[in-house]
């Protein structure tokens, strides 16, 4: 995910991960998430680090010119991992 002027860019879905599952592809730009707008890429991060696994998080996003939600299933952040 990179900085975009109107939100957060997917750069890349890793293949069986939560992203891919939940809809979301390359270059879509995320614009909020549950409904709270997306100034930034570590919005994005600490949206999904603060939440428990296996919870759904809305995303609204732009695909080109289309808007569209997504809902994205929580997966273990890295640091859970370690636990």
């Amino acid at each position: 995910v990179v900085e975009n002027e109107r939100g957060a860019e997917v750069v890349s879905v890793a293949a069986g991960s939560p992203a891919e599952s939940g809809g979301l592809a390359p270059h879509d730009v995320i614009v909020a998430i549950d409904g709270a707008p997306v100034a930034c890429t570590r919005s994005v991060t600490h949206a999904f680090a603060s939440r428990a696994p296996g919870t759904t998080a809305t995303l609204r996003l732009l695909r080109g010119e289309e808007s569209l939600e997504v809902n994205v299933v929580a997966g273990r952040h890295p640091v859970q991992l370690l636990r």
